[in-house]
C-alpha cells in the first residue's frame, strides 16, 4: 500500500499540490473523525476532549467570519538568509512557507547561510513544502547536500526529504520506507526506552480575541523557545499502539532548572507496507491550569487548577526499514506527522507583546478555560519532523542515548534515576 493511500481516509492525494506528506495529512483534517476502536482505550472526560477537538479540526480550514489578522513576524524576506537573530531569520523563513510563495531560491540559500544545525535543518524543512513549485531544483540541490558528508546528519535529512519530495504514486527512485542512515547503529537494552528521537515541529496557532481572529505563525526554532524540545520515547514492545512524547522546556524556572512534561499517546496503528505505519493518536492527560495566564506562576489571587482533564492529538507516518529490528519488532528510524491542541494566551499579553509570546505565556488547555467554562481560545496545528541522530564517539547511530524523565506509563521522574522526584518548583502540579 502506498503511503498516500493509506491516509486516503483523512486526505486526498490530489487536493494539495505540496510534495510534503505532512501538509497533506493536515488538509485532511476536514474529513478527520474519530473510530469507535479509539474512543474505547480511553475514560469518558477524555473522549469528551477528544470528541471536541475533532469537530474543532475539522473546522480550521474554514473561513473565518469577523475580523482576521494574521501575524508573521520578520516578514523581510531578507532575514531568512541574513538575520544574525535565530527567531526572526526563522520566522522570516517560515514566512515564505505561509504565503505559499515559490521562492525556492531564498529557502535555498538561508540552507547556504545558515550557521547552525538548527537553521540548515529548518530550510531543509521548508523545502519539502515548497519542492512542487520546482522539483527539478529542488531534487538537484539536496541530492547535492545528500553527498556532502561534511555533516553526516544533515546528509541524512536531504537523503529523507529527497525520498518525502520523490515518493508520489510510488514511482520515485527512492522509498520512503528505506533507511536514509548508512552507518551501524547500537542500542543499550538496559535503557527505558529503546528509541529516543528528537522532533522538530512548525505551528499556526489561532486565537479568539472578541470577534477577531488572531492567527500566528510558529517556525521551528519560535517553537522550540515557546513550547521547548520534544522528543518521542519508543519501546520496541508498545511500538505499535503507544509512544510517549517528553517536552523539555528551557526558561520557565526561575532558578534556571529544566521543566519536563509528558504526554503518553495510544490509538491504533495501520500497517501501510513497505516498512512504513500510519498511527492514530490521542493524548489521555491531566493538567495543571494556571489562572494567572502563566505557567506555574500563582498567588492569592490566581490559583492553579491540578488535574484538568485534557487531549492531544497526534497523526504520524513512521519508517522502520528492516535494519532496525530488536526482538523482531520494529523500529523507527524518521517519522513525520501533525497534532492539534486546544490552548490559552490571555489576550492582554498577545496584544500587549504584539503577538510575540514567551515561555510560559501559552498554557495547554481542555476544549473549554477550566477558569471561566468559555471555550479555550486558542487551538494550534501544525506538522513535525523527527530522525534518528546520536551518534557515540566512532560515528554511529544510538538509537536511545539521551536522558528521559519519565517512567513508562509517562509518570514524571525529574531526575530520570527511578527516585521520581518531582517538579522542583511546583511539585504538586505536575506528575
Amino acid at each position: 500500500m502506498n503511503a498516500l493511500e493509506g491516509i486516503a481516509k483523512y486526505v486526498s492525494p490530489g487536493s494539495i499540490s505540496s510534495r510534503d506528506i505532512p501538509t497533506r495529512m493536515l488538509a485532511g483534517l476536514t474529513n478527520y473523525s474519530v473510530d469507535e476502536e479509539i474512543l474505547r482505550k480511553f475514560k469518558p472526560e477524555t473522549c469528551s476532549e477528544i470528541e471536541a477537538a475533532a469537530a474543532r479540526m475539522r473546522q480550521l480550514f474554514v473561513k473565518k467570519t469577523g475580523v482576521n489578522i494574521s501575524r508573521i513576524f520578520s516578514r523581510d524576506v531578507r532575514d531568512a538568509v541574513s538575520s544574525q537573530d535565530p527567531v526572526a531569520r526563522d520566522q522570516a523563513l517560515w514566512s515564505i512557507v505561509d504565503s505559499g510563495n515559490d521562492d525556492i531560491k531564498t529557502v535555498i540559500r538561508s540552507f547556504e547561510t545558515g550557521q547552525t544545525y538548527r537553521a540548515q535543518l529548518s530550510a531543509l524543512l521548508a523545502l519539502r513544502k515548497l519542492a512542487h513549485f520546482d522539483l527539478d531544483r529542488a531534487n538537484s540541490f539536496l541530492e547535492s547536500v545528500a553527498s556532502d558528508l561534511t555533516s553526516v546528519d544533515v546528509a541524512e535529512w536531504a537523503a529523507l526529504a529527497l525520498q518525502e519530495i520523490q515518493y508520489e504514486g510510488g514511482s520515485g527512485p527512492h522509498q520512503l520506507g528505506d533507511s536514509v542512515a548508512k552507518r551501524p547503529w547500537s542500542h543499550n537494552p538496559s535503557h527505558r526506552f529503546d528509541v529516543t528521537m528528537p522532533l522538530h515541529f512548525e505551528c499556526i496557532a489561532v486565537t479568539r480575541i472578541g470577534s477577531a481572529t488572531v492567527r500566528t505563525v510558529i517556525s521551528p526554532e519560535w517553537f522550540s523557545r515557546i513550547f521547548g524540545d520534544a522528543m518521542a520515547l519508543v519501546r520496541a514492545e508498545t511500538f505499535q499502539n503507544q509512544i510517549i512524547l517528553e517536552k523539555q522546556v528551557a526558561g520557565l524556572h526561575a532558578d534556571g532548572s529544566m521543566h519536563y512534561e509528558h504526554f503518553p499517546f495510544q490509538g491504533e496503528t495501520k500497517d501501510l507496507g513497505g516498512n512504513l505505519h500510519l498511527h492514530n493518536y490521542w493524548s489521555e492527560i491531566r493538567r495543571p491550569f494556571y489562572t494567572s495566564g502563566t505557567a506555574e506562576v500563582v498567588d492569592d489571587r490566581h490559583p492553579v487548577l491540578v488535574d484538568v482533564p485534557m487531549t492531544f492529538f497526534r497523526m504520524a507516518i513512521t519508517s522502520a526499514p528492516a535494519a532496525y529490528r530488536i526482538d523482531n519488532q520494529p523500529l523507527p528510524e524518521s517519522v513525520r506527522g501533525i497534532f492539534f491542541g486546544f490552548g490559552h494566551v490571555e489576550p492582554r499579553v498577545l496584544l500587549a507583546r504584539g503577538g510575540k509570546i514567551g515561555v510560559g505565556d501559552f498554557q495547554i488547555s481542555s476544549s473549554h478555560n477550566p477558569a471561566t467554562g468559555e471555550p479555550a481560545n486558542t487551538s494550534y496545528y501544525g506538522t513535525f519532523y523527527g530522525k534518528l541522530t546520536d551518534m557515540d564517539e566512532n560515528g554511529n547511530l544510538r538509537t536511545n542515548a539521551r536522558d528521559v524523565h519519565c517512567d513508562k506509563d509517562a509518570r514524571l521522574d525529574y531526575n530520570g534515576d527511578g527516585t521520581f522526584a518531582p517538579d522542583p518548583v511546583r511539585p504538586d502540579d505536575w506528575h
